[in-house]
């Protein structure tokens, strides 16, 4: 009989360390945006979950209800907890503006929507 591992197994199995930013970047599956993702047992059924939460719960503790995730290093595939803070949208949204990229300001700036995003 084949032997289930654990979901914390799984996740460390599903990243890589890149040595010159310290990102975790995570493989196993990306949604469209480049968010990591691994499937997790909820009861009886199965669900998607963001690597980036998992690895918040993994090694920070619970979510608190109303908080985010949010990414120091704007990879988002990075699943490295020192490249993670809890924030609301709207910190995550200062802090895209704080770093020039949110879509707002670079179209403010002139440039043209479709602009590729950072993905892994």
């Amino acid at each position: 009989m084949r032997s289930r591992r654990s979901t914390i197994d799984r996740f460390h199995d599903g990243y890589i360390p890149e040595p010159n930013s310290s990102c975790w970047l995570f493989f196993l599956s990306w949604d469209k945006d480049g968010y990591g993702g691994i499937m997790v047992r909820g009861g009886k059924r199965l669900k998607r979950i963001q690597a980036h939460r998992l690895s918040w719960q993994i090694h920070r503790g619970p979510i608190p209800n109303g908080l985010i995730i949010c990414h120091t290093c704007d990879l988002p595939c990075c699943v490295n907890p020192d490249h993670l803070f809890l924030g609301t949208y709207s910190d995550n949204a200062l802090d895209s503006l704080r770093k020039g990229r949110s879509a707002a300001l670079r179209n403010i700036a002139g440039q043209r929507k479709g602009i590729k995003k950072h993905v892994c």
